[in-house]
Order: structure tokens, then sequence, then C-alpha cells
């Protein structure tokens, strides 16, 4: 019983994990995705710059579009993967839940059937 317990909080705490990724994951994306509209409306011979560091380096305005849409995909695929994680975490706690109530009834039959005789 008391591993169950331990198996169960140790779920528990890597799907909070996951869950707070998630959420983390959701927020860079509309961070993201806000620059990405940002950038729509810069002309093209605006100067765009990057933080490196502690400095601004100039970067072209379409090496900026660039790099904003690869993080937004990759920002999305990431989220995708930790979201099949937490289902997968959550199938795997249902089914160890299933199998200790299965367990646990089975116990009770042998020890009435004990008592019994």
């Amino acid at each position: 019983m008391q591993s169950w317990k331990s198996l169960r909080l140790l779920k528990k705490v890597k799907s909070e994990k996951l869950v707070r990724l998630n959420s983390q994951l959701e927020t860079q994306l509309h961070e993201n995705e806000m620059v990405k509209e940002e950038l729509g409306f810069c002309k093209e011979d605006a100067r765009v710059f990057k933080l490196v560091g502690d400095v601004l380096v100039p970067q072209s305005l379409t090496e900026a579009r660039s790099n904003v849409v690869r993080r937004i995909e990759y920002i999305q695929n990431e989220s995708k993967r930790n979201t099949e994680l937490i289902n997968t975490n959550k199938t795997e706690l249902v089914g160890l839940r299933d199998s200790v109530t299965a367990l646990e009834q089975e116990l009770q039959k042998t020890q009435q059937a004990s008592k019994v005789q």
C-alpha cells in the first residue's frame, strides 16, 4: 500500500510539472505571436535588433521574422509533445488506480473467505 502511495505521489508531481511547463509554453507562444504581429507592421527598411546577452545586435527584418516563425513552430511542437505526456501520465494513473482497486478487492475477498473458514 505504501509503494502505491509513493508511486501515486511521484506521478502527481510529474503531472504538476508537466502542467506548469505547458502553461509556460503557452505564455512563450503568445509572446512570440505578438512579436510576429509587431514585425508584420515594420517596413522593409526598418532597423531590428536582437538582444544577445547584454548587447543589442542589429538583425535583418527577414531574419528576425524567420527566427520568430521557427520559434513559434518549436514551441507548438513542444506543447504538443508535453500535452501527449500529460495524457499518457493520466492514463498511467488511471491504470494504476484500477490495478490497486482490483488488488484491494481481491484482498478483501481473501480475508472474508479466511474468516468464514
